[in-house]
């Protein structure tokens, strides 16, 4: 789907995801994913990724980092499924943490993977 229909389906940026604040074996994360490509597991599919290659030792192409952080409002809830889905685990809320476009304070929550967590491309489905 395009916000260009008129220009095919590769007119549009999805969304975005980066490593930031990248110090002593840890960085955070940051993404978007625009309003017409949400609820699909795009977001959740490139956090994977990203966290894959930051988490993976230099010696197998990663980057080698420790621990990758990610923080969101917690008036936010689809941002704790994309973590979820990723494997970074909540690790508790960030009391007034970030401020909004107005300057007000809101509370954040934490999610963190490891590089010694599971990675949740390898997890196997649970039988019914």
């Amino acid at each position: 789907m395009s916000l260009y229909p008129d220009r095919g389906p590769r007119a549009a940026l999805t969304g975005y995801i980066g490593l930031r604040r990248i110090h002593n074996g840890n960085a955070e994360v940051g993404s978007w994913i625009a309003p017409w490509a949400r609820g699909r597991g795009r977001a959740a599919g490139a956090l994977v990724t990203a966290a894959g290659w930051a988490l993976t030792p230099t010696v197998h192409g990663g980057l080698g980092l420790h621990r990758i952080a990610l923080h969101h409002a917690t008036g936010n809830p689809a941002s704790c499924t994309v973590a979820a889905k990723a494997g970074l685990l909540l690790e508790g809320t960030m009391r007034q943490a970030t401020t909004d476009h107005t300057g007000i304070r809101h509370d954040s929550h934490l999610h963190a993977r490891l590089a010694t967590d599971p990675d949740p491309r390898e997890r196997v489905p649970t039988p019914s």
